[in-house]
Formats: C-alpha cells, sequence, structure tokens
C-alpha cells in the first residue's frame, strides 16, 4: 500500500486513482504464476518485482517500468540448470481517455522480451564432449577432440558442388 493506495494484484490500475495522484510511483511483488509460460521450457520465472511510474500528460499517460526478477534456466553448453537475476524495462503511453491502465501484459512482454536465446550457467561453461556427452565442467574425458568439425561434410559438399558447376 502507497499513500493509502493499494497497488492491485492484476496490475490494472484505474485511470481515475492516478490522476487524483497527480501520477504515481509504486512497487509491488508480481506473482510467478503470472508468468508461468512466458520463458522456454525449462525456462521459469520463479519471483518477480516490478516498479512503475506514472506520469500525465494533456492527452496521455506515460508509464515507465522495471521489472525485477529471478528465474530458473538451461544452460545452452552443459544443459545444467541453474538460477539467474535478470531485468527489463517498458515505457508505453495510454490514452487519457482509458478507463483502465492494464499494466500486466506490458510486464509479461518485458519479461518474454528479456528472455535471451543463448544463456549460460557462468562465462567460461566448458559444455558438454561432443564425443560422449559429459559436463566438461565436471571431469574432462579420453574422448578424440580432433574430430572435424560437424559442418566440414557440408564445407565439402558445397565445394564438390561448385567444382561441378565450373
Amino acid at each position: 500500500m502507497i499513500d493509502g493506495y493499494e497497488i492491485p494484484k492484476d496490475l490494472v490500475f484505474r485511470l481515475s486513482d492516478i490522476t487524483e495522484r497527480g501520477g504515481l510511483v509504486c512497487s509491488a511483488p508480481v506473482s510467478a504464476e503470472n508468468f508461468k509460460d512466458a520463458l522456454e521450457p525449462p525456462g521459469q520465472v520463479l519471483k518477480a518485482e516490478i516498479r512503475l511510474e506514472f506520469s500525465l500528460g494533456t492527452d496521455s499517460v506515460l508509464v515507465q517500468g522495471l521489472v525485477s526478477a529471478e528465474g530458473r534456466f538451461a544452460c545452452s553448453r552443459c544443459l545444467c540448470e541453474f538460477e539467474a537475476a535478470f531485468t527489463s524495462e517498458f515505457e508505453e503511453s495510454f490514452s487519457a481517455d482509458a478507463e483502465f491502465i492494464d499494466i500486466m501484459s506490458k510486464t509479461r512482454q518485458a519479461v518474454v522480451l528479456s528472455n535471451e536465446i543463448k544463456r549460460l550457467c557462468r562465462e567460461d561453461c566448458k559444455g558438454l564432449c561432443p564425443v560422449c556427452g559429459a559436463n566438461l565442467n565436471k571431469s574432462a574425458c579420453a574422448c578424440k577432440t580432433d574430430a572435424p568439425p560437424p559442418f566440414a561434410v557440408l564445407k565439402n559438399r558445397l565445394a564438390a558442388d561448385s567444382k561441378q558447376e565450373n
């Protein structure tokens, strides 16, 4: 509760509540349930908090938001699950004629857009052995690693095809 104002759990704000106060700055925890399908599996939001600033204009309301969250992810190299914090910002303008301002949809979008394509458990993750699949962060393996790169066959095939064309 901020100055007698209770922040709606669904983050749908009444514009009249914001205009009465001449704007609003608030922070609130957001249930992780709101993000249960926002990240690619096995990604999962564990907890989240949002900070919002509503600024009134003559014909619009500007909302600036910052989502701070913690999530569980799978490493792109070694496939081990790990937890990491992340943040995402958004800014949106709403008509001053609106009755309600739905911030939950913008919050979900911010979380979805903050999802990195390649997440690593640590910067120097060694990944998995391409031969036996051992996690090289935990132990070394005795596999030969002088095998040609996996796309060498394609490179050779392209070279052969281009020779045939000439």
